[in-house]
């Protein structure tokens, strides 16, 4: 079986010497060896990963993907492989949240948020950006540094992302006094992260592997 990923510490991401390790690789693996598959790992871009499962006589898979009734249509999923913290707010410097306001609220004031194409921010966030004014939103093709950079210059009042992910941005000075990480009181925890196959992987093969993320 061949894994697609794309490069997103700390849930996927090539190690300097050549293995691919994170937060949805570790229980990948550990899946596939309790089956006795084998497979391999394969770096490429988001786009090409939805081309892939899209292909409805392939057999790619790629791990850590949210579930949603879109992407249903087309692909199986796993069991949860990994499930995220709750999904975090980074604002420009200028902007003041007070502890306690919550997601729903700040939209509904007009606040511009950067999102990203094809994403999910779970079920939840998912509503309210589906129902928010789409003047306020200020799409981006890829999500990670672009995100981060439309932030830090200014362009938007908030990007999501989450716990996980901000970490890796601590450098650019993410959770500072500068770009503060807001944690919003009616945000849920995340949602489960799967393995996302294409439909010509066989349903045998699905249910090996739900029972195999169940425990050895």
């Amino acid at each position: 079986m061949t894994l697609y990923y794309y490069e997103r510490p700390p849930f996927s991401v090539t190690a300097p010497d050549g293995t691919v390790q994170g937060l949805v690789i570790a229980p990948t693996r550990a899946a596939l060896e309790r089956i006795g598959m084998a497979y391999v790992f394969q770096s490429t871009s988001v786009n090409r990963i939805f081309e892939l499962v899209r292909d409805e006589h392939g057999t790619a898979c790629s791990p850590g993907w949210y579930w949603t009734e879109e992407r249903a249509r087309f692909a199986k999923f796993t069991k949860a492989i990994y499930r995220d913290k709750p999904i975090i707010g980074i604002t420009r410097k200028t902007l003041h949240v007070p502890v306690g306001t919550r997601l729903a609220d700040l939209l509904a004031a007009g606040t511009t948020l950067t999102v990203t194409h094809g994403f999910s921010y779970g079920q939840y966030i998912d509503g309210l950006i589906a129902h928010a004014d789409p003047n306020q939103l200020i799409p981006i093709p890829t999500g990670g540094p672009r995100m981060i950079d439309m932030v830090l210059t200014g362009h938007t009042d908030l990007a999501l992302t989450s716990e996980e992910d901000a970490s890796a941005y601590a450098s650019q000075g993410i959770g500072g006094p500068d770009y503060p990480i807001v944690h919003f009181p009616d945000v849920p925890m995340g949602d489960p992260r799967r393995i996302m196959c294409a439909r010509g992987v066989p349903d045998d093969v699905i249910e090996r592997l739900n029972q195999a993320i169940d425990g050895p």
